[in-house]
């Protein structure tokens, strides 16, 4: 009886094991004008979706972040974020729905349509798998 089935699965086990990450370490930005106003971070599982919400002590500021973040190829070297992201500071109130393409680990920089010609928003992300 041949070997040959027995040695062909082991040599495919590692690589079907290894192609997906545990996680995605996503990290986003909202700039107005160049300045920084929230950040939040979170770690998601490939294909499924995952929020974070972060306020300040007195309720003036508040960033709802949910993502969905996918594989754009099988190799996973470029990242789907479908994003939806809420800001409010004061009575100011800031939602969007980007999707955007990252590279995995490097960073991707957006102008969002709510923009001005007084206030520039933009949105910057990186997505690096885990």
């Amino acid at each position: 009886m041949s070997q040959w089935p027995k040695y062909l699965l082991f040599v495919l086990a590692p690589t079907v094991f290894a192609a997906k990450p545990a996680h995605i370490d996503i990290k986003a930005e909202l700039l107005i004008n160049g300045k920084v106003v929230a950040g939040p971070r979170i770690l998601a599982l490939p294909g499924e979706p995952a929020e974070i919400r972060v306020g300040d002590r007195l309720g003036k500021t508040r960033t709802v972040m949910s993502v969905k973040a996918r594989p754009a190829d099988p190799k996973m070297e470029e990242i789907i974020l479908d994003m939806d992201l809420e800001y409010a500071a004061g009575d100011r109130v800031l939602r969007t729905r980007p999707q955007i393409y990252a590279k995995a680990g490097e960073e991707a920089l957006m102008t969002l349509e709510e923009s001005t010609k007084d206030e520039k928003i933009q949105l910057r992300v990186r997505a690096k798998p885990q």
